[in-house]
């Protein structure tokens, strides 16, 4: 027999504030690992002048000498957060406090806006160089040939910062750090 008009309402009254993805993607990775934390300062280190990685188990790489460390998980739950669908970003250049985490595309939402509602997010983590005088994240050159500053050829941070900065035609202050980021990447099928 059909539902009556009132009581299909009431059941897709739960809709409003709670995204779809919500109860119908509970986990993620559930057959292959997703990246959920990568460490730039671990970068650099070599055996015997030379660049290596590390395997894990499955044959997930968890040590590049050109990224640093990596975490894999598996089955993953979701985290959950008020979406309204837009997210804030940070901008090459914003001055952030560096004794906090430093989300780099937080989701815009509350329980008081009437459109947001509760979404599942994977939240990649990590540490990202950045200049400890003037308190932003850094670019650094990364590719290229060796003896150009490049760092994944050279694994010399200070020399690849100076090169990156100064090719986006910004400054840099000598002194680099790593800080503790987050980034938000909201889930949907086929994630």
């Amino acid at each position: 027999p059909p539902i009556p008009a009132a009581e299909a309402n009431r059941l897709n009254w739960h809709a409003r504030r709670i995204a779809c993805q919500t109860c119908h993607i509970p986990r993620v990775a559930k057959s292959m690992p997703t990246k959920t934390w990568w460490d730039w300062s671990t970068a650099g280190r070599l055996h015997g002048g030379k660049p290596y990685k590390d395997l894990d188990e499955n044959g997930d790489i968890v040590y590049m000498s050109e990224k640093g460390d990596f975490k894999w998980t598996k089955d993953l739950a979701p985290e959950y957060r008020w979406y309204n669908g837009t997210q804030r970003r940070y901008l090459l250049g914003d001055v952030f406090d560096p004794s906090r985490l430093l989300a780099l595309n937080p989701p815009q939402g509350s329980a008081a806006e009437p459109d947001a509602k509760i979404w599942p997010f994977k939240i990649m983590r990590g540490k990202q160089p950045y200049d400890v005088v003037n308190r932003i994240l850094v670019q650094p050159k990364l590719s290229g040939k060796k003896g150009s500053g490049a760092f994944w050829e050279d694994f010399q941070w200070d020399k690849s910062v100076r090169v990156g900065m100064a090719y986006v035609g910004m400054g840099y202050s000598g002194t680099l750090g790593f800080a503790e980021t987050e980034m938000y990447w909201p889930l949907g099928h086929m994630a």
